[in-house]
């Protein structure tokens, strides 16, 4: 449904968009590409929280 899929990207823009810059300009964002296999985003993971 568009509606549900509009509806969701705004809801992110509002919410989590904010958040996410705010941890990128204190330099303590880590972020992950979700697209690699489940491993390599485990091991990526593991590395960055010990």
């Amino acid at each position: 449904n568009v509606q549900t899929l509009v509806k969701r990207i705004d809801v992110y823009k509002k919410n989590t968009l904010p958040i996410v810059e705010y941890y990128k300009e204190k330099g303590i964002l880590s972020e992950i590409n979700g697209m690699l296999k489940i491993e390599e985003v485990s091991q990526k993971i593991l590395k960055i929280i010990s």
